[in-house]
C-alpha cells in the first residue's frame, strides 16, 4: 500500500514512502472515540467543521459500543501512552498488515513482554528507571518497593499511577482485557465500516503523493519537518481518516532510522503556520511555568540527559519527564539516543519561529 519518493537534502537523499495502514487507522478510530471531546476542541481551535462522513462513522462505532466496551475503552485509551505502545509493537512487526493479524499477535504475546512495552513507554525518557522496575518485577518480594516508587512519582496523575500499578500487579489480566477490547471493538464496531475508510484513505494518499511530487522541498517543510527527529534518514507517511487535520506520530524512538508520521486526510486545508499560531499560544502557557522556563534556558546552552536536568533544577527525574513531554508536544525538543540514555536538545530554530509568531499575533502584524 505504499509509494516512494526522494527528497534531495543536499548531501543525502531522504526517502518518503506514502502508505495506508489499516491497523494504524483502527488504533486511531479507538483513540478518537475515547477522546472525542479533546479532538473536537482541537477542531474548534482551527475553526474546522468535521467531515460529515467521518462523523457518521464515529456515530456508528459509538452506537455499537456496549457498556462493558465503553468502560474498557475509557480505561485504556484515556492513557495517551497506550496508542504509543500499540504503535511500537506494530512498527516493530511490519508484517502485521491487517487488524485480525495484529490482535492475534497480541493475544499470543507474553504478558510480561507487553508489560515491558508499557513500562518503556511510561518511562520513555528515563529508560534506566524502566529497566530498574522491570528487573524488580521478577521478584515478588520487591512489589512493595515498586508500588512505593510509582506512588511517589510526579510524572502522572493519581488515576494514571493506579492503572500502571494494575498493569504491574496483574499483567495477564491486563493483556486479556486489552486484547478482548480490541477484538470486540473490531468485530462489532469497526469491521463493518473498514472498507469504506480504507477506500477514502487510498484517495487521500494519492492526493498527498501529488502534493509531494509537485514540490518535494515545500512538502517536507510543511508536513514533515516539524515532526522529525533530528537526523532521521527516511519517512513513512501514513494518511489518517480519524485524525483529520493534524500531523502526529507515535511517541517512540524511530525504528531503523525511519520516522513514521501520520497526516490527517484534510491536513492540506491548513498551512503549517496555522498550526504554529495555535502552538504559539501554548508556548506562552508553557513559559509561564517557572521550571519549564528554566529548563528551556538550560537546554539552550547544551544537550542534557534527564537525570542531569533533574539535578540542575532541583526536581525529580519523573518531574523532568512530565515537563519534557509538554515540550515534545510542541516540537521544541530533539531526542538523541546513546546506549540506554535519552538526551534532549532544544530545537532553537523552532523556538525562534514560535516566538516570532507570538510577536506577530500580539502586535497584530501581517
Amino acid at each position: 500500500m505504499g509509494k516512494e519518493g526522494d527528497i534531495d537534502m543536499g548531501t543525502r537523499k531522504t526517502k518518503v514512502t506514502f502508505i495506508v495502514n489499516p491497523v494504524v487507522e483502527f488504533i486511531c478510530g479507538l483513540d478518537f472515540l475515547a477522546n472525542e471531546k479533546k479532538y473536537n476542541q482541537l477542531f474548534q481551535e482551527y475553526h474546522y467543521e468535521q467531515d460529515e462522513t467521518v462523523k457518521a462513522k464515529v456515530q456508528f462505532m459509538a452506537s455499537n459500543v456496549s457498556r462493558f466496551l465503553e468502560k474498557e475503552i475509557e480505561y485504556f485509551f484515556n492513557l495517551p501512552e497506550i496508542i504509543d505502545v500499540l504503535g511500537r509493537i506494530l512498527i516493530g512487526n511490519p508484517h502485521l498488515e491487517h487488524v485480525d493479524d495484529f490482535v492475534g499477535y497480541l493475544e499470543k504475546l507474553n504478558a510480561k513482554t507487553l508489560l515491558v512495552y508499557i513500562l518503556e513507554r511510561f518511562y520513555f525518557d528515563d529508560p534506566l528507571q524502566a529497566e530498574t522496575i522491570i528487573n524488580l518485577i521478577n521478584n515478588r518480594d520487591q512489589y512493595e518497593h515498586i508500588f512505593s516508587f510509582i506512588t511517589r512519582s510526579e510524572f502522572a496523575s493519581e488515576e494514571t499511577k493506579e492503572k500502571l500499578l494494575d498493569m504491574i500487579e496483574s499483567p495477564e489480566e491486563i493483556k486479556f482485557r486489552l486484547t478482548l477490547l480490541l477484538r470486540q471493538f473490531y468485530e462489532k464496531c469497526y469491521a463493518p465500516i473498514e472498507d469504506e475508510i480504507i477506500d477514502a484513505l487510498k484517495a487521500g494518499k494519492v492526493k498527498f503523493e501529488n502534493l509531494f511530487n509537485e514540490d518535494q522541498a515545500s512538502f517536507f517543510k510543511e508536513y514533515l519537518r516539524e515532526q522529525a527527529v533530528k537526523d532521521v534518514s527516511d519517512f513513512v507517511v501514513n494518511v489518517s481518516y480519524f485524525f483529520q487535520i493534524g500531523r502526529w506520530k507515535f511517541l517512540i524512538v524511530p525504528q531503523n532510522n525511519i520516522e513514521y508520521i501520520s497526516i490527517g486526510m484534510h491536513a492540506d486545508r491548513f498551512s503549517q503556520s496555522s498550526f504554529q499560531k495555535i502552538s504559539a499560544k501554548k508556548l506562552l502557557k508553557l513559559l509561564a511555568d517557572e521550571k519549564r522556563f528554566e529548563m528551556i534556558q538550560l537546554l539552550g546552552e547544551k544537550t542534557w540527559y534527564g537525570h542531569e536536568l533533574a539535578e540542575a533544577l532541583g526536581i525529580t527525574p519523573p518531574t523532568v519527564s512530565y515537563h519534557i513531554n509538554a515540550m515534545l508536544e510542541l516540537g521544541l525538543i530533539f531526542l538523541e539516543k546513546d546506549s540506554n540514555k535519552t538526551y534532549y536538545q532544544l530545537d532553537k530554530e523552532k523556538l525562534r519561529q514560535m516566538l516570532q509568531l507570538v510577536e506577530i499575533s500580539l502586535l497584530s502584524e501581517k
